[in-house]
């Protein structure tokens, strides 16, 4: 994985501008649509109804599990990914979203979403079709929000991508050196993604535009935590709008992974080292994600949170050719996944069968689930 699956961010400053960002996005996208849908769906998450009449406001969309890079932590980038054969895209485990596909989810989704997160365990810009994608959300009025690791751009694609209605751009890059970015960011090149990096801030700046807000994410390692300021001072000389350090993703029970990613300093980790746990954090009652977030997979399979994505029982149903996103969005999986996190196990049980005994939800470990 790139980066936890987890939100676990440090910097007062970035995440504070981060969050900005979102609001302004709210609010340049804000209609009486959109806003009375938002009204709907958090009440309907306040009650716990299981079927909803509301639909996602945020959408993530996946429009490739295909990478140029082989991160060793990553499912795509180390080949561990259960990919979901037979499901929805035949035998093929890996694919690229059809650019159709995309205009469906927009147009059935756009009217009541504020943002669609255009990103996710593969490489957004292998696509020729990504700059058709994020146009068209745009023209939507739908905001757009992509992460790179910015090493495959051709001559020409730094302005595409600030011409294309990008809102935000998050770049993926874990050193200042060759030597150390190459450590996790296998097969990358470091003087290309740092090119790419000044070339689309001095696109955006050429073009007298203000968007995408450009974002470096460092992720935190044992490797490269020594790096931690040189990377913050280049990313103040190069202009860019937000720096974030973030913290990496492993199997705790891994002695390999535990000993040779994670930093030596506790501080920027999820992990208590003695304990070799996740970080104690307030687990909420209810799972935000099966009212506000939509999580549609490059072959238009329906997931109902990223957490769990590299799971063959986390795809809930198909979108494409003649089923909308409204046939799966109160189905049985999202309801009784909506119904056992609001209520608990034993009230879930009466919709117990043989395609919900192994729905996802029932082994999550972010959402409080009670007996």
């Amino acid at each position: 994985m790139a980066a936890s699956g987890f939100a676990f961010r440090f910097g007062i400053v970035g995440e504070s501008r981060r969050l900005l960002n979102f609001l302004w996005a709210f609010l340049r996208h804000l209609t009486v649509r959109r806003l009375g849908n938002l009204v709907r769906v958090e009440f309907e998450r306040l009650i716990g109804r299981d079927k909803v009449r509301g639909y996602p406001y945020v959408l993530k969309v996946y429009p490739t599990n295909k990478c140029n890079l082989r991160c060793p932590l990553c499912h795509t980038g180390s080949g561990t990914r259960m990919w979901k054969v037979g499901l929805a895209a035949g035998d093929n485990p890996s694919g690229a979203m059809d650019e159709g596909l995309f205009r469906q989810v927009i147009d059935e989704l756009g009217p009541y979403c504020f943002q669609v997160l255009l990103y996710g365990w593969g490489e957004p810009f292998l696509l020729s079709g990504i700059y058709g994608m994020i146009s068209y959300a745009a023209e939507k009025g739908v905001g757009v929000s992509v992460t790179s690791n910015l090493t495959v751009l051709k001559p020409g694609d730094a302005e595409r991508i600030v011409e294309s209605g990008l809102e935000h751009l998050t770049v993926s890059i874990d050193g200042t050196t060759q030597e150390t970015y190459a450590v996790y960011r296998v097969g990358g090149d470091f003087a290309r993604a740092t090119a790419n990096l000044r070339a689309v801030i001095e696109a955006r700046r050429r073009l007298k535009l203000r968007r995408p807000v450009i974002e470096w994410q460092f992720i935190v390692m044992r490797h490269n935590e020594h790096e931690m300021a040189e990377a913050r001072r280049l990313a103040a000389e190069w202009g860019v709008d937000v720096f974030r350090f973030t913290a990496v993703g492993i199997d705790p029970s891994n002695n390999d992974q535990f000993e040779n990613w994670l930093p030596t300093n506790e501080r920027y980790s999820m992990y208590d080292y003695r304990t070799r746990q996740e970080k104690q954090k307030k687990k909420p009652r209810r799972c935000a994600w099966l009212y506000r977030a939509g999580v549609i997979n490059w072959d238009g399979s329906v997931s109902p949170c990223c957490h769990y994505n590299e799971d063959i029982r986390s795809y809930f149903g198909v979108m494409g050719p003649g089923a909308g996103f409204a046939d799966v969005w109160n189905n049985e999986a999202f309801v009784f996944s909506r119904r056992l996190t609001n209520r608990g196990r034993r009230a879930a049980s009466p919709l117990m069968n043989s395609r919900t005994e192994e729905n996802i939800c029932l082994r999550c470990r972010v959402i409080r689930i009670r007996e």
